[in-house]
């Protein structure tokens, strides 16, 4: 929750997937170079937080999600931001089950970038509050 200049609290709404599409707002984590792929397509993979229920949003928690930006997305995401900001995401959504290296199984939340957003600084800070 975040109060606004009227200081009345609003409630952010939790992200949304539809037909495997995530579209909802990402705190995102640190700083990754772009790399590029042995074909020669450019991409940078984050981590980052989301609110992915309304249950998150009613204990205060969020889900951690793995950002995956291709080609001219991967060059705009690793110029125009840094930690802590709050973007708006649209992408391909796909939950993998994996088993790490300790043989516990493991469940990942990855969206492959299609568009993104920078919020304005007050909204990235109401997110990361409420994040």
């Amino acid at each position: 929750m975040s109060s606004d200049k009227s200081g009345e609290t609003r409630k952010f709404s939790p992200a949304k997937i539809e037909e495997g599409i995530f579209t909802g707002k990402v705190v995102i984590g640190g700083i990754n170079d772009v790399r590029t792929t042995a074909s020669n397509k450019k991409v940078v993979n984050i981590g980052g937080y989301s609110q992915m229920s309304e249950d998150d949003i009613d204990n205060g928690t969020s889900a951690h999600v793995s950002l995956v930006w291709w080609q001219n997305l991967a060059t705009l995401h690793h110029t125009q931001r840094k930690p802590g900001d709050c973007v708006w995401i649209k992408g391909k959504y796909e939950q993998r089950t994996y088993t790490d290296k300790d043989g516990v199984e493991r469940k990942d939340n990855q969206i492959q970038v299609q568009a993104f957003k920078l919020l304005s600084t007050t909204e990235s800070r109401a997110a990361r509050n409420a994040a």
